[in-house]
């Protein structure tokens, strides 16, 4: 997926919907690291340089409005997905303005059900999901993860 460039306006509302997942939406005061994540985001994925400043609170009203186009949605869901996981403490609050972003845009990511299981501790979860979405996209020929698939794969890992 190539990253779209947004407009000033777009830009703006991407912004101000990182300040609202990293705040929890307003709740809890973003450290430094958050705040660096969304500028380095700023500089090298939207590719907007200085970086604009935004201030902690809600989910910005405008967000589907400004935000018109499938894959410029998809693609700051995806990168608002990433900010909880930054400081190594998966918040639900966090989770929640993720959530609250994704519903208003229209987005269900495969990445969003990690996230929400990574953020009640069901890591071992996570890598069965992974696995078993491995086993059916590449490993077997129907799509779906028979038991000769897993077991071509348990051969696979074994060594």
């Amino acid at each position: 997926m190539k990253f779209v460039r947004p407009s000033p306006r777009q830009a703006e509302t991407i912004v101000q919907a990182m300040y609202a997942v990293v705040s929890a939406e307003g709740t809890v005061d973003p450290i430094p690291l958050e705040i660096e994540s969304i500028d380095a985001a700023q500089r090298h994925l939207l590719q907007w340089d200085p970086p604009l400043g935004g201030t902690p609170g809600p989910m910005p009203a405008t967000l589907a409005a400004d935000l018109d186009t499938d894959q410029l949605r998809r693609q700051t869901v995806r990168m608002l997905a990433l900010l909880p996981l930054v400081d190594r403490r998966i918040m639900p609050g966090k989770v929640a303005a993720v959530r609250k972003a994704a519903a208003a845009l229209g987005i269900d990511e495969y990445g969003l059900t990690i996230l929400d299981l990574a953020a009640k501790g069901r890591f071992k979860r996570i890598a069965f999901g992974l696995m078993n979405r491995f086993v059916a996209r590449f490993l077997s020929p129907t799509g779906k993860a028979r038991l000769r698939d897993w077991g071509g794969f348990a051969w696979w890992m074994m060594p």
